[in-house]
């Protein structure tokens, strides 16, 4: 066979004629040894190609195919025609390699371009028959690879969009969409809500979960800010909200008015400046803060709603509407409001609203509290526990219910349980384990607890 090894324009640069691939090997180690592929950089292409040779030649003579098939690929990439027996070479290379699959490329090649005529058609014949089971394999094996990888990369793009759905419906929650619920699926109430969103805030109206929507979304609903701090309302069940008795009212009600005129679509400003209101003896105002929130389906309104008419700051005689009391009451608890339920607990407990007393559903309103993780009503239903009020005494399941809120970090909770370690309730006495919870109660504000340490210690 005889023919162009390289060429660069219409010049010939090196023709060979290759009596047989030793004959081919040979000519190579002829040639002086490449220097490095960063030397050989910015010489003349013919330079170039003459080093990889020379290069070729020794890898050849070490028999380093990995070597090899590396410096073919680099010859390739020069972007210049190379000797179809290059191809038989890298095939071989690979061979040897196990990479079949690409030798049988290589040598599919080199018989596409020589035919019969070429100098090592019995040796390419018989390689690639050699090669084509293996390579089969080879080929089903990256299909299989490639469809893993498509259907790991539609599971990662779902749940990109599962996460970006679900912030966009917690944060359409907060100001003003409380429909949107997180399920991470972008459903048609949350397409409604986003399309509402972005007709408010003068954005292209598509209904999708876009930058430029996410951002203003995300602009809306600020972090903390000195209205939380100051009548914070807890918006999950294993929070606690500052009680309206704690409220300093001469500060909170002009800090959350601020927040509200930064962040207007805000909701939990509208409800922690009623909490505010109401802290302030405004209960006429507090009801008109809250309302708009109440009716959008926010329990911390409607909760606060219910305190309202329960005070009786509505009443010119101060007397309560405990019946409507008791409705917004309900309507929170059955939403899974903990604050709630345990207010229509107490309804139960002192028959009012037009309740009569009744201690098994006073323990069924506050086991619901308890099971949202409310630290709370983990701590009210521990201590039923504890003196079989209602419910049969059972030290196990106090322990479980208090060791839940100290989870939380709930102080009057490390109060009993060092109460329990104290006395042997429900586990072997523990004189120091007790003082340990003592002391954390007492750093956390439990007053009681300084007797209890100055006793034992």
């Amino acid at each position: 066979m005889s023919g162009h090894i390289f060429k660069q324009g219409a010049t010939s640069i090196k023709q060979i004629s290759i009596p047989s691939l030793f004959l081919f090997y040979l000519l190579c180690t002829t040639v002086v040894h490449a220097e490095s592929n960063t030397i050989s950089e910015g010489l003349p292409l013919e330079v170039q190609l003459d080093l990889h040779m020379s290069e070729l030649g020794r890898l050849l003579q070490i028999d380093d195919s990995v070597g090899i098939i590396d410096l073919i690929a680099r010859m390739r990439a020069l972007d210049t025609p190379i000797p179809d027996a290059l191809y038989f070479l890298e095939a071989t290379a690979l061979h040897k390699t196990n990479d079949s699959l690409a030798a049988q490329d290589r040598l599919l090649r080199y018989l596409k371009n020589t035919g019969r005529d070429g100098r090592y058609y019995d040796q390419a014949t018989e390689l690639l028959l050699s090669v084509r089971e293996n390579a089969a394999r080879q080929e089903t094996a990256l299909q299989e690879m490639a469809e893993r990888n498509r259907l790991q990369q539609v599971e990662a793009e779902k749940k990109a969009q599962s996460l970006r759905t679900r912030e966009a419906q917690r944060l359409l929650a907060q100001v003003g969409f409380p429909l949107t619920r997180e399920s991470g699926i972008l459903d048609q109430v949350t397409r409604e809500a986003l399309a509402v969103f972005q007709v408010r805030k003068n954005l292209r109206v598509n209904a999708e979960i876009n930058r430029e929507t996410i951002e203003k979304l995300r602009a809306s609903v600020p972090g903390s800010d000195d209205c939380d701090t100051l009548a914070y309302r807890a918006r999950r069940p294993t929070e606690i909200s500052i009680k309206l008795s704690a409220i300093a009212h001469q500060l909170a009600v002009p800090a959350c008015n601020k927040a509200l005129r930064l962040y207007p679509d805000a909701a939990r400003f509208q409800i922690q400046y009623a909490r505010a209101l109401l802290a302030a003896g405004r209960a006429s105002d507090a009801k008109s803060a809250a309302d708009n929130a109440a009716r959008l389906g926010y329990l911390g309104a409607m909760h606060l709603l219910g305190q309202i008419y329960a005070d009786g700051g509505l009443s010119d005689e101060g007397e309560a509407d405990e019946e409507k009391a008791l409705q917004w009451f309900l309507d929170a608890a059955n939403r899974n409001d903990p604050e709630a339920q345990l207010s229509v607990a107490g309804y139960y407990e002192m028959g009012k609203g037009g309740l009569k007393r009744n201690s098994s559903m006073v323990v069924e309103w506050q086991s619901k509290a308890a099971a949202l993780n409310y630290p709370p009503a983990q701590v009210i239903l521990a201590k039923r526990y504890m003196s079989g009020s209602s419910v049969r005494r059972d030290y196990d399941k106090a322990m479980t219910l208090l060791m839940g809120a100290i989870d939380r970090n709930y102080p009057v909770a490390y109060f009993h349980v060092a109460e329990m370690y104290e006395k042997g309730r429900g586990t072997q006495k523990d004189k120091a384990t007790a003082l340990e919870f003592y002391r954390q109660a007492k750093l956390l504000g439990v007053q009681a607890a300084t007797a209890k340490i100055e006793r034992l210690d």
